[in-house]
Formats: structure tokens, C-alpha cells, sequence
């Protein structure tokens, strides 16, 4: 067991208890000090070891070139520079060469060591003790790591102690300096790794640096496997590998302040919700949940809007609720605010979603901000079209069949009797078996004939506004006739350049004020 402390932002000293095999990943944006306090923990604990994020991956050659007292020295001089108040900010830790060519000498040595206790055992005619000890070869338990990353590469010594590599597709063997930046970083994190003495803590600044995530991921997850006497700490800006660590747990860092940090620490993000897990790996202080999809293309308009907001597509309205009520009611996050937008489309029970802190927007749909007159003028005047704001929102109205009116009343009224329905559902606990019926009245023909012909009053008025906050128009014709009108070749031409305007003026006013 390994424990770790550190400060709160009003200077309370936090505990974490991370077991061996274990890994604590820490998620947060730029300059929340992720990489500071792993140079803190390194500096106060003796048993850790140290992969910092700027670290040089330049062998200055391929061989062994130092000797066992240089490398004593060299050890000694790492451990030195960590202790130091400024050893996150000095060159002397994060770029030496001198480290690497210790780290390359302790290969070297243990490689050695292990061949002639190989050798020991051989004459002494202790089978068991020889299997164990080819097993555990270094270069072996590299080669393997590099197989269960995907790269097609492994390692051996020649008769002068130069590091060969012999990579799958390539006749012959060369040097090991030759190799990629990416390559030599997955070697870097490997051999410390496996160098690692027993019960140490590995931590590591942005495995991702220099390595592609499907390669970072299963190098770091085989690594663990292979040594399941230590304990991880791993600091990135890549969400897949505590993704893929269903038994690892998250500390969230928000920013650091003089006193300390603000953040939250989440012991089991792999048993919640998908969508809640994600808002915990976006890593912000504040969340928004929205409808759809994760492809959707309404996602950027959000993602525009609320630029200080983890912004995640959770599914239905329903789920968009569930993952809200989810969020806020974690008692170990004290810092994220969640929130949740849905579409209008005739929610019975606004109030009790905004209660709930889910807020409908002021469109029936999110997509119908890009046919807002606002947003069509104002990509009017980009276009340079002669065709004015009125004549362009007539056009839209006229596209309009009775056919279409109805299809998209009959829309309207079964999504507001759908809704009303369910809002009269019970949860379980509420769910009472003596009850005649739920106590709600939905009359389908009434609903359908109010949507049909307020829908009619609206077209025969020219209100484009209220068409596009009461009805779907997706599907119409309307949205054809106004790219026309704008110079573009179809509607998802025009909504391309909506979202590339989204943070100009009055678009933006205009999405800003998207819930009510």
C-alpha cells in the first residue's frame, strides 16, 4: 500500500491510499498542476520512481558507455535533482542524457546478472530456479511489452554491449539510438518499469508524449500486469487509458492555488453511467449534458456556446435527466456542476426538469438555431445575397404543404401525448398497486387538432419564428429554400458555415440564450 498527500485548496492535507497493481490516473486541463504534484510526491517519497512528461527520448548512442561507479553516481545524482525545490522547471532532470545512459548501464548490469545466476543454477541442476529466470529476463519482459503494444520490434546485445534492434520487416538488425522517438519512449517507460525496484510507486507524466493512444493504452496495462507489485500514478490528457482500466480510480484536478489544489478523487468511475464517467473524464468543474448522439452534429453548437463546459450527448431526454441527477447527487464531487438542456418538443413537467437542473431550450429542436432569423441574417450579410430577411423566411412559410402541417402536427401532438403519459408514470417506490389509473387525461384527437391548427395560423401569418420554436423542420422543404435563397448548395453547406460563425456576434447572442 502505498499512500500519497497532498493539499486541498484551503490547505487540508488529502490522503490517498493507492494498493500495489493498482493505478490512480490523474485528468485535468493545462496548468492544473497535474505535473507538479507528481514532482511532489517524488520529492517526498523515497520508493517512487519518477517518468517525467519532459523527458528526453535522444540516446547519445547505442552502447554501453559508462561505468558501474558513473552509474552509482549518475543514480545518485537523479535522486538529487527530484529532491530539489525546482526540479519540475530545471533542464537538469527533464533532458539528461546522463540518466539515460545510467538507465542503459542498469539494463545492461541486470541483463548480466541474470545470465550468470543462469549459469549458477545450470551447474547446480535447479530447473525450476533456471525456467523462473529466463522468464524474467529484462530484455525478454521488454520484448514482450513491445509485442502487447503492437510493435513490431525487439531487442538484443551484441559481444559489445551494443543495444540491437530487430524490427518485423526490416532485413538485419541496427542500432538502438536509430529508432523512433515513439519507439524509444515506449523503451524509456518499459525498462523503468521493469527495473523498478519491488513495492516502488511508478509515476508517470504523460505516457501519451511521443506514443499514438492505441499503443500507450496496452503498453501501460501489460506493464501492470507484468509487475503487480507496484502502484501506478498516471498523469495525462488522455482519457482511454483510465478508460481502460475498469479498476482504476480518477483524481480530478480543477487548478492549483497557493494553498493547495481543487479537485475530487473518484474511487469507482468504472461503476457508473457512461455518460456520467465521461463528464469525470472531461475533467471540468462544470458539465452539460445534452440529447443525441455523440456524432450529432448539434454537439459543436453546444460545444461553441459553452466553451468553459464539458459538453456530452447522453442519449434521450430521459437518460440526459438521469445523467444529471447522477452527477449531482455523487457525494464525493463537491466541486463539478452538472447540467442538463433537452429539447422543448412539448415537455408537460418544465419545471420539474429545471428542478431537477435540466433546462429546456427555447426551440423545439436544437437544430432549428440554424434557420433562426438572427442566424439567417447574419449569414445574409456574409453571403452577400440580394435577397432580403423577409422575403427568405416567406419562402421558408410557402415551402410549407398542408401535408407537411399535418405530418409535423401529428409530430407535435404524439411527443406531447407520449410526454404527458410519461410524466404520469411512478417511479417504483411511488408505484401503488391500489390505483385505478394514473390519474391523467390525454385526449390524442384534442392535442392533434390544437398542434394542426395552431400550425396553420402560423404559416398563414408568415411567423417563421414561432414555426421553428413549435414544430420539427427538419424534414420540410424550408430549409432547402432558404440555403437556395443564400447562394448554397444545400442546407448542410449553409449549416457548415453556421457553426464556423458560431462564435461571431449575433449568432452567438442568439445560442447563448439558448435555454429558457
Amino acid at each position: 500500500m502505498v499512500e500519497l498527500t497532498f493539499p486541498n485548496a484551503e490547505g487540508e492535507i488529502h490522503t490517498l491510499s493507492l494498493e500495489a497493481g493498482k493505478a490512480l490516473y490523474i485528468l485535468g486541463p493545462n496548468g492544473s498542476g497535474k505535473s507538479t504534484l507528481l514532482f511532489q510526491w517524488a520529492r517526498r517519497r523515497e520508493n517512487t520512481k519518477l517518468i517525467p512528461g519532459n523527458r528526453e527520448v535522444i540516446f547519445p548512442e547505442s552502447a554501453v558507455s559508462i561505468t558501474a561507479e558513473q552509474a552509482v553516481v549518475e543514480t545518485r545524482n537523479e535522486r538529487n535533482t527530484i529532491s530539489s525545490a525546482n526540479s519540475r522547471t530545471s533542464s537538469g532532470h527533464h533532458n539528461s542524457q546522463r540518466w539515460l545512459k545510467a538507465m542503459l548501464f542498469r539494463l545492461k548490469a541486470r541483463e548480466d546478472f541474470s545470465n550468470a545466476e543462469y549459469v549458477r543454477q545450470d551447474q547446480a541442476g535447479n530447473e525450476e530456479m533456471k525456467k523462473k529466470l529466463l522468464e524474467e529476463m529484462p530484455l525478454k519482459l521488454i520484448n514482450e511489452a513491445f509485442r502487447a503494444a503492437s510493435l513490431p520490434i525487439s531487442f538484443k546485445w551484441d559481444q559489445d554491449s551494443v543495444l540491437k534492434v530487430n524490427k518485423s520487416g526490416v532485413d538485419g538488425t541496427y542500432d538502438f539510438n536509430e529508432m523512433s522517438d515513439g519507439e524509444r519512449a515506449a523503451f524509456i517507460i518499459a525498462t523503468q518499469a521493469i527495473l523498478a525496484e519491488e513495492g516502488n510507486a511508478i509515476l508517470v507524466d504523460e505516457p501519451e508524449r511521443h506514443l499514438h493512444r492505441a499503443i500507450s493504452a496496452p503498453l501501460l496495462s501489460h506493464l501492470r500486469e507484468l509487475r503487480p507489485d507496484l502502484a501506478w500514478v498516471v498523469a495525462t490528457h488522455d482519457v482511454s487509458l483510465p478508460r481502460a482500466d475498469p479498476l482504476g480510480s480518477v483524481l480530478l484536478l480543477y487548478g492549483k492555488e497557493p494553498n493547495g489544489w481543487r479537485s475530487e478523487f473518484i474511487a469507482n468511475v468504472w461503476q457508473l453511467a457512461p455518460a456520467v464517467s465521461e463528464a469525470i473524464y472531461g475533467a471540468r468543474e462544470k458539465v452539460i449534458f445534452v440529447e443525441g448522439e455523440t456524432s450529432s452534429l448539434d454537439l459543436p453548437i453546444y460545444s461553441a456556446v459553452y466553451t468553459n463546459f464539458t459538453v456530452l450527448a447522453a442519449g434521450s431526454c430521459r437518460d440526459v435527466v438521469n445523467s444529471t441527477s447522477g452527477l449531482r447527487s455523487m457525494d464525493q464531487l463537491h466541486h463539478m456542476e452538472a447540467r442538463g438542456l433537452v429539447d422543448r418538443d412539448n415537455l408537460p413537467n418544465a419545471e420539474q426538469l429545471i428542478a431537477k437542473g435540466v433546462h429546456p431550450i427555447t426551440f423545439y429542436a436544437i437544430e432549428s438555431v440554424y434557420y433562426h432569423p438572427e442566424v439567417i441574417d447574419n449569414i445574409r450579410e456574409l453571403s452577400g445575397s440580394e435577397a432580403s430577411l423577409e422575403v427568405l423566411c416567406d419562402a421558408a412559410c410557402a415551402a410549407i404543404s398542408d401535408e407537411d402541417m399535418k405530418r409535423l402536427a401529428k409530430d407535435a401532438a404524439y411527443k406531447a401525448f407520449a410526454a404527458r403519459i410519461s410524466s404520469a408514470v411512478p417511479s417504483f417506490s411511488d408505484f401503488d398497486v391500489e390505483a385505478q389509473d394514473l390519474g391523467v387525461t390525454a385526449n390524442p384527437s384534442q392535442i392533434y387538432e390544437g398542434k394542426l391548427g395552431y400550425f396553420q395560423e402560423l404559416v398563414a401569418n408568415g411567423n417563421w419564428t414561432g414555426i421553428i420554436e413549435s414544430f420539427k423542420i427538419k424534414s420540410l422543404k424550408s430549409p432547402k429554400r432558404i440555403s437556395d435563397g443564400l447562394g448554397y448548395k444545400s442546407p448542410e453547406a449553409y449549416e457548415t458555415v453556421v457553426r464556423r460563425r458560431l462564435g461571431s456576434g449575433p449568432i452567438n447572442r442568439l445560442a447563448g440564450a439558448l435555454s429558457a
